[in-house]
């Protein structure tokens, strides 16, 4: 007989989290992978210049294979990115309202 207890306090892992390209000129991708395939999340991309000033934000809820990646184009509705290092942070929330985040920087050169 077989038996496991499921420990619905535990933060979801963040297994892999990659900024590309970086540095970037006209767009960047945030890709992360986390522990729990197919299980609701919620996941936030957040970016912020140095001064933590919140430039752009996107959020996904859709179940996946546990993998999210955002697309951010530097020229679109929010004009040309200036030069400079910015932070883009990842938050995931399950269902339990457990979260994790990391940060990453990355370098925008305009052309």
């Amino acid at each position: 007989n077989l038996s496991f207890i499921v420990d619905t306090d535990a933060k979801p892992t963040l297994e892999e989290y990659s900024v590309y390209p970086n540095p970037a000129t006209t767009e960047v991708n945030f890709r992360l992978r986390y522990d729990r395939p197919l299980t609701p999340v919620t996941v936030t991309f957040m970016v912020y210049d140095i001064n933590w000033n919140k430039y752009w934000e996107t959020t996904a809820t859709e179940s996946t294979d546990g993998t999210y990646t955002a697309h951010f184009d530097l020229t679109g509705k929010y004009g040309n990115m200036a030069s400079g290092i910015y932070c883009v942070r990842a938050k995931i929330t399950d269902n339990n309202g457990n979260i994790t985040h990391k940060t990453q920087k990355f370098i925008v050169k305009t052309q």
